[in-house]
């Protein structure tokens, strides 16, 4: 996979419209490579204009586009749709989340977080950023956790419910609820950090009959 220079932003191409792309009409080529046996190209592109925005290559073939990832540069990102009062341009409301050290590695392993940006606030304390999906979490996270803060519920969509909680009790987490089909259309789970918050994992599957 070929690198961007450090303003590219890394995306899975199957969330690309939940990571803030919407206007750009994207549309996803997967073939494959013409050029190495056994991969497997992915292309976006956008649809109105027919440029080409991203491209990747892939060895594996096996649930590719489960797996697909490609860079899509910067200039791209949000564009026509930032909100200029918001930090980073999107997700105005954010869950505002305390934690051990390990909360940060946690949310990236689990659910796939894309750290913006981190502040070193105290020694070893931290102020960290991270984008899921089209939403932003708010770390505060320190060893010893922050004095006064409180444990909460994080409700957070992804693709694949039982994977991401295989993911998080993988980083230790505890199970509260295995994946389980609920009659309002979701598949849910529920899990428990090191600090005591508690994050329901759900993947949408549409309205149920």
């Amino acid at each position: 996979m070929a690198r961007g220079d450090k303003s590219d932003v890394r995306a899975t191409v199957l969330s690309a419209f939940e990571q803030g792309y919407p206007h750009l009409a994207l549309e996803l080529l997967w073939e494959p490579s013409a050029r190495k046996l056994g991969a497997w190209t992915a292309t976006v592109r956008d649809r109105k204009t027919g440029k080409t925005i991203a491209k990747g290559i892939r060895r594996d073939a096996t649930n590719a586009l489960q797996a697909a990832t490609v860079t899509i540069p910067e200039r791209f990102r949000r564009a026509g749709t930032e909100l200029k009062h918001v930090r980073h341009g999107f997700g105005a409301v954010r869950p505002y989340v305390y934690g051990d050290l390990d909360l940060a590695d946690f949310v990236k392993h689990a659910f796939r977080a894309s750290e913006l940006e981190r502040h070193e606030t105290n020694p070893g304390a931290f102020h960290v950023e991270a984008q899921v999906g089209d939403s932003v979490l708010v770390l505060e996270i320190a060893d010893p956790p922050p004095a006064g803060g409180a444990a909460a519920s994080i409700y957070v969509y992804v693709e694949d419910v039982d994977r991401a909680y295989e993911r998080a009790l993988k980083k230790k987490a505890a199970s509260v609820a295995a994946p389980e089909d609920k009659p309002y259309g979701e598949r849910v789970a529920g899990v428990r950090d090191s600090f005591g918050n508690t994050w329901w994992i759900s993947t949408y599957r549409g309205e149920a009959k």
